[in-house]
């Protein structure tokens, strides 16, 4: 239905009013704040006075006005969830904006260059959203647009991407256009508004990073997956540069944040004196009146587990509702039978304890959110030992730094004497554990876990006491927390040895699920991973200040994990230093980039690391807010769009001959292959049937699998002439990107032969 039509003067005029009665009473109250930005971009307050240089996270407020350089860009998140992206050369004012702006309207007004506005998050009033210009007004419907205001101040040109738009002269009693997506409106002054052909050079707009030309140059990307146009406004070349080096296509992949498509669920059992996570889809657990009886893991992250718990009866259960959304279950067995577990049983051991929750959404979130959080503990199961004695757990703290992607986490725990044990305390205390993928694990010898007894012993100095600390941050938003631990303490007496269980729920505030974040791979020059049994490259998910790009798709440092000291250890800074890009390239279509270093010294974690005759390969996704939503259902083939050349550990260089990715989304899977000349010999790499995690991720690996544990989709390598299959080591890593998966990277190790791929899909 078409709303009735407004008259832009009144309207204005009354949020106006609206304000100054508003400001009679209250000061200025915060409108949004900076989400993103880059290059020279300033702010000058209601009232004049000097301006200031905008960083993310700065408030804005009414009456604030914005400016972009030659190479500036800035993105606003406004508090009625509208997003506001000004780009290079441009002036926005902050005209009404109060905090309860979904409720009262809001009005920018661009005096020159160009906006990108996404607006179809806003939950009311819509009809009172305007943005103007000197010549034009635009009213929103829930949609997104892009606007541009000549240099002149003469000309407004809005395209409607999607939704549909009120487009207004200002002067004179000309009709309003109302648009449908696609459609672009030409305002100029004192002409009545009319449809025009979009412009080439409006629609690259939507595309170009920053550019050098007057109004209409610098641009992010428009949420469709598409990268850096090669062109602006003013017909020159337009450079994938930033202020500081940052170059890179913003995918607004935001309206897949609605809801995890598959509502998996993160599960915790503790028993045995020890805990370990899982994950699965509803339809792949089993309950009981609630309490959880067994589950299939999902798949796409370490292949396929089971787990049954035999026998016994449910008690302690409870169910912990946090925010709207987030729902933890906790509770625990008595009297079961044992544990079936892979194919492998586990004794029965007091209570088995478990809990399950919404899994942490988006998968990566934990891994590009700052600030420091304490959440409070929401519910836990009553703690006890083997023989069935309950406890109490005198204290449960989780204390998070997401900017340092560490936790630090303490459980308190007591049991009375019940015949001949004489029971006691315990704490465990878990110190600058990392986690990834939202999920954390501690554990004493090593793992960052100490565990104290009332005798005055702890971990680290005896080998008897030992404990595990297991779980995960859950909700769409990591609103809530679920670990569950173990202790098992042998410094006693034989009939004073204690294996204790619990779990604990906790909840926190609700974190920015629509932080943005840079997907990517890099390669393994050095050789760290040769002791693992089956990865061979290392992925990472980066903040997308951690990735410093220059022309060309030249990246000159990124955060990946890497192995030092025996220990795996995550988001370490790389830095090119004295080593050569041999290679780089960039696609303008799905804004991945991808390159290698070779010879000289890089440095990595602080240290330095020739080198030599080996090659660091990389391939990084552009900058994407909310996650990939793969296509439900059909299959998708997706092309090379560019590659490293693959290198060895002995400095020999080859020739990609060939790589294939087809996805089937019906059946979430992917076919992947890989061809390589290097060294006189021909390798091939085959994976077939590969599931996809969370709509984002696929791992193959090829190596000894290990008696009991379950391996990821296998990945076949052979090789022509004198193979040697019997040391096949290897893996094949990948991720998609963009809105819908219109691109992927993928990262090859065979053999010691790697190599980096950018694919892009067919059709988009």
């Amino acid at each position: 239905m078409i709303p009735k039509r407004n008259f832009p003067s009144l309207i204005l005029a009354a949020c106006a009013a609206a304000l100054a009665l508003a400001g009679a009473t209250q000061a200025f109250a915060k409108s949004g704040q900076f989400s993103f930005v880059t290059g020279i971009v300033t702010v000058e307050s209601r009232g004049g006075g000097a301006s200031r240089q905008a960083t993310s996270g700065m408030a804005v407020t009414q009456g604030d006005v914005i400016t972009t350089g030659p190479t500036g860009m800035a993105q606003l998140t406004m508090n009625d969830q509208a997003r506001l992206s000004l780009r290079s050369n441009s002036r926005m004012i902050v005209q009404v904006y109060p905090e309860a702006a979904a409720h009262q309207g809001a009005v920018v007004e661009l005096t020159r260059g160009t906006l990108r506005a996404f607006t179809k998050l806003l939950s009311s009033n819509k009809d009172n959203y305007k943005m103007r210009t000197r010549v034009a007004t635009v009213g929103i419907r829930g949609s997104d647009n892009l606007m541009n205001q000549s240099d002149d101040g003469n000309t407004t040109t809005n395209y409607t991407i999607d939704g549909s738009h009120e487009v207004s002269s200002n002067l004179g009693n000309f009709a309003p256009i109302i648009t449908n997506p696609n459609q672009t409106v030409l305002v100029v002054q004192g002409q009545a508004p009319r449809i025009i052909p979009t412009p080439p050079n409006l629609l690259e707009a939507a595309k170009v990073m920053v550019g050098t030309g007057s109004s209409n140059t610098s641009q992010q990307g428009d949420g469709s997956g598409s990268g850096p146009a090669q062109g602006n406004l003013t017909g020159g070349p337009a450079p994938v540069v930033g202020g500081n080096g940052l170059g890179y296509t913003l995918v607004d992949a935001s309206a897949n944040l609605i809801g995890d498509p598959i509502n998996l669920q993160s599960i915790v059992v503790a028993t045995n004196g020890t805990a370990f996570s899982a994950e699965a889809v509803p339809g792949q657990i089993v309950l009981e009146n609630g309490a959880l009886r067994g589950y299939t893991s999902y798949a796409g992250s370490q292949g396929t587990t089971q787990l049954s718990i035999l026998g016994g009866a449910a008690t302690d259960v409870s169910t912990i509702t946090i925010g709207a959304s987030t729902t933890i279950v906790l509770g625990r067995f008595t009297n079961h039978t044992g544990i079936a577990f892979t194919g492998t049983g586990l004794s029965p051991s007091g209570s088995a304890h478990f809990g399950y929750a919404n899994a942490g959404f988006p998968a990566y979130l934990s891994d590009v959110l700052t600030g420091t959080v304490s959440y409070t503990r929401a519910g836990a199961t009553t703690p006890t030992n083997q023989f069935g004695t309950l406890g109490t757990l005198t204290s449960a703290v989780l204390d998070v730094n997401f900017t340092a992607r560490t936790l630090n986490a303490s459980v308190g725990i007591t049991l009375p004497q019940a015949g001949s044990n004489s029971g006691g305390s315990w704490t465990l205390t878990a110190t600058n554990v990392p986690f990834a993928f939202n999920s954390f694990v501690a554990f004493s010898g090593g793992g960052r876990l100490t565990v104290s007894n009332g005798n005055g012993q702890n971990s680290n100095t005896n080998s008897g006491l030992n404990g595990w600390l297991e779980g995960s941050f859950v909700g769409a938003t990591l609103n809530g927390a679920l670990f569950g631990y173990g202790i098992t303490d042998q410094t006693g007496s034989s009939s004073n040895h204690q294996s204790i269980n619990g779990m604990v729920a906790f909840s926190g505030p609700s974190q920015n699920a629509a932080t943005a974040y840079r997907e990517g791979l890099v390669s393994d020059p050095r050789g760290v991973l040769d002791v693992a049994s089956y990865i061979r490259s290392f992925a990472t998910t980066n903040r997308p200040e951690e990735v410093t790009v220059g022309a060309n798709g030249a990246v000159s440092a990124f955060t990946a994990p890497y192995v030092g000291g025996n220990q795996l250890v995550g988001h370490t800074p790389y830095q090119q230093g004295t080593a050569t890009i041999a290679e780089s390239g960039a696609d303008p279509t799905t804004g991945l980039v991808w390159g290698r270093w070779s010879g000289g010294t890089a440095t990595i974690g602080g240290t330095q690391h020739a080198l030599g005759n080996t090659s660091l390969h990389y391939v990084f996704g552009p900058v994407q807010a909310g996650p990939v939503s793969l296509p439900l259902t059909g299959t998708g083939v997706y092309d090379v769009v560019g590659s490293t050349r693959p290198s060895d550990a002995q400095g020999n260089l080859g020739t990609l001959g060939s790589a294939t990715l087809n996805a089937n989304f019906s059946a979430r899977t992917v076919d992947a292959s890989v061809t390589v000349g290097i060294n006189n010999q021909t390798w091939n790499g085959t994976a077939n049937g590969v599931p996809i995690y969370r709509d984002q991720y696929f791992f193959a690996a090829a190596g000894n699998r290990i008696a009991g544990v379950p391996g990821p989709a296998v990945f076949n390598i052979t090789c022509t002439p004198n193979c040697t299959p019997q040391f096949q080591r290897g893996s094949l890593d990948g991720f998609f990107t963009g809105r819908t998966g219109s691109g992927a990277g993928m990262m090859y190790n065979m053999n010691g032969i790697s190599g980096a791929v950018a694919l892009a899909r067919r059709g988009g």
